[in-house]
């Protein structure tokens, strides 16, 4: 596809520009997500710590934890129920809690603690180790109230809640003498007084559940308002000096509307009690929020997130509410490659430690007939991908059976010790399942690695064009890399700095050609390409997050399908 198009001229270029067969530049590729993250979920709260998501919200008789690497993987994440009303019986009226609301999971003073309203009291809970996913001790009752939340600034700790049981509703802050003790000293900074704010099914409206951003000396604190089961719940904002003092209300000054509200035109009706969790590798802010399922007025609630801007004068801007179909990129740092086994969603098995596998840990007792490990797997495109599998096993020939979406499984055979065997799977575009079955004897997994596709058609291309093709993944390929400015450049994203295998799928008919390989900037490099269609790959070090690799024009007219990215 290169030198037709020189002889045509300046005529073939013109056909071909109204046609949009070649556009000037095209977006670069990275897996995209809608919402919601979870089909059912209120007062969300979230928490990124050494490569995790830790994720909570209310279910009505106990508290759960959710554990991933990516929100928006939740629905088939790794959770666990940490306590139950009848732990502590004493906590409530009768063996039961009638209200368990809002829980928040916290890392202060070197530990995990759990914040969590029984019955319009909130109690604390310290973690008796440095697993959240572990078993808690209750610390004590610490005010009457509910949707408590704290922040750290300037060496102080403070802590905030509402309390309109007792008639004082507003946004209280407190400060902390420890993480389950509160000082004499607080302030109620925030009472409903815009209509907005005010329903009369919410014993004249409400502010409450706080959430906290801290940004350039400032302290905003974004509320919800109205009422939780009306179509009008929003979020407000109060804004203070990071230097100023916070138990002064002077302090503070709240904006004269809601910062997020609903769309009708999106469909999005209530949405509230948020909170701000980082991408994984920190560049970005996140609004994890719940919006209602229907406009009516009823407590029917889904869980969703949407990245957060900044605004000239500094303030945080939540956007205006996506819609359910709305496609977004995935958070800075969520791309995976590695996909560890003791992540997975585990049934009737088990993980262990072992010092010998990646990340010290495996999933073992994969013994049963209902035993299964699975694999929540995102991918931009969807398409055939090499699935490499890292086992151990010492227990002669085995097995197990694996399946992709639900369908029909594939059994795969295992070597004895660690090794590593290859698997080519069909995944859709999105969100995938794989699930590991019982098979024959007792292999244990380390990890999967799936490699990070990146369609041609969705690079940059500089002075270059796609084409549609039926024999291209996705129906698509990118050419006309005919010009000494022409490139097409992919924006690659990776967990770690360190070596990557890049596999390139392209396509020649012009003979001898090359094309030469930048990466990040840096000098190139020539990589040499067989005829039709086919695969080659190079190694190259990449930094953690995005780079850019670009293929320029070298000799000849070569076509690109995909790169992909992986470890070696």
């Amino acid at each position: 596809m290169g030198k037709w198009w020189k002889s045509c001229g300046i005529w073939c270029v013109a056909l071909l520009l109204i046609a949009g067969i070649i556009p000037g530049k095209a977006l670069a590729g990275t897996p995209d997500f809608s919402n919601p993250v979870l089909s059912d979920g209120a007062d969300p709260y979230a928490v990124f710590k050494d490569g995790y998501y830790y994720y909570t919200h209310t279910t009505g008789g106990d508290v759960t934890i959710w554990k991933t690497k990516s929100l928006t993987n939740l629905e088939t994440a790794q959770k666990k129920t940490i306590w139950r009303t009848t732990d502590n019986p004493g906590l409530c009226d009768g063996a039961n809690c009638t209200y368990v609301w809002a829980p928040e999971l916290h890392y202060t003073a070197g530990k995990w603690y759990l914040y969590v309203a029984l019955d319009f009291k909130v109690y604390a809970f310290e973690a008796n180790t440095q697993d959240p996913m572990g078993a808690y001790a209750l610390k004590g009752l610490m005010t009457s109230g509910i949707d408590a939340t704290l922040f750290e600034l300037n060496g102080k700790t403070y802590f905030m809640y509402n309390d309109w049981l007792n008639g004082t509703n507003g946004i209280f802050i407190h400060e902390m003498s420890n993480p389950y003790t509160l000082t004499s000293k607080r302030t109620r900074i925030a009472v409903p007084t815009y209509n907005w704010e005010i329903n009369p099914n919410s014993q004249g409206g409400t502010n409450e559940g706080a959430a906290v951003l801290i940004r350039n000396g400032k302290v905003f604190i974004i509320y919800s308002a109205n009422d939780w089961m009306s179509e009008n719940y929003c979020l407000g904002l109060l804004t203070a000096s990071a230097s100023s003092d916070l138990f002064n209300t002077a302090s503070w000054t709240k904006s004269a509307n809601p910062i997020f509200q609903k769309n009708s035109a999106n469909g999005v009706y209530g949405p509230g009690h948020n909170s701000f969790v980082k991408s994984p590798d920190g560049t970005e802010d996140w609004n994890v929020y719940h919006a209602k399922k229907i406009q009516a007025q009823d407590g029917a609630r889904n869980v969703r997130i949407q990245k957060v801007t900044w605004n000239p004068d500094g303030s945080p801007n939540l956007g205006i509410p996506l819609a359910l179909s709305a496609k977004q990129l995935v958070p800075s740092g969520d791309q995976q490659i590695r996909y560890e086994a003791e992540d997975a969603k585990i049934n009737h098995a088990a993980t262990a430690s072992d010092p010998n596998a990646s990340g010290g840990s495996k999933a073992a007792y994969i013994d049963y007939s209902d035993s299964y490990v699975e694999y929540s797997v995102k991918v931009p495109s969807s398409g055939t991908y090499s699935m490499k599998v890292r086992y151990h096993n010492d227990w002669g020939t085995s097995t197990h059976n694996v399946s992709v979406n639900g369908g029909s499984g594939t059994a795969l055979s295992y070597g004895s010790g660690y090794g590593t065997a290859v698997l080519n799977v069909n995944l859709n575009a999105g969100s995938n399942t794989i699930r590991f079955s019982k098979g024959s004897s007792f292999a244990e997994l380390d990890y999967i690695d799936i490699p990070l596709r990146h369609e041609a058609e969705k690079a940059v291309l500089n002075h270059a064009g796609t084409a549609s093709d039926n024999t291209a993944s996705g129906g698509q390929k990118a050419g006309y890399i005919d010009y000494a400015d022409s490139y097409a450049e992919f924006s690659v994203n990776v967990p770690a700095a360190g070596t990557y295998n890049v596999q390139v799928r392209y396509h020649n008919d012009w003979g001898a050609s090359t094309h030469n390989v930048s990466v990040n900037g840096g000098a190139g490099f020539s990589l040499s390409y067989g005829s039709g269609w086919n695969i080659t790959s190079f190694n190259v070090s990449l930094n953690k997050g995005y780079n850019k690799i670009r293929f320029s024009k070298g000799s000849s007219y070569t076509e690109l399908d995909y790169i992909e990215v992986a470890y070696p």
